[in-house]
């Protein structure tokens, strides 16, 4: 879980930082074998620009992120960065249990 609000933006979700702590968002967290080419993939995935940050939809971030286990720790999330279009708040947090797939 990571202090965030998430929206269904038509397509698919995005999340932005929330200043209360009772706004979490479920997800979830993998260990990159090769961290620099993984990251790179999951940035043009998420239409982040590392260059250019400013102009992508998506910006990476590291965040805390609380397990099921309460454990903490720092991980990559992507934030929504730019969106113009309609979006509905998730109030559960968990987009899973929201969308229709």
């Amino acid at each position: 879980m990571i202090q965030a609000e998430l929206y269904d933006l038509g397509d698919f979700p995005g999340a932005l930082p929330a200043d209360s702590p009772r706004n979490q968002v479920a997800g979830e967290l993998y260990r990159l074998p090769n961290p620099a080419s993984d990251l790179e993939l999951l940035d043009r995935v998420e239409a982040f620009g590392p260059v250019t940050p400013e102009s992508s939809l998506f910006r990476r971030e590291i965040v805390e992120v609380t397990l099921e286990n309460h454990t903490r720790l720092q991980a990559w999330v992507y934030w929504l960065s730019r969106w113009h279009g309609p979006r509905r708040r998730i109030a559960s947090g968990d987009y899973a249990k929201n969308s229709e797939w």
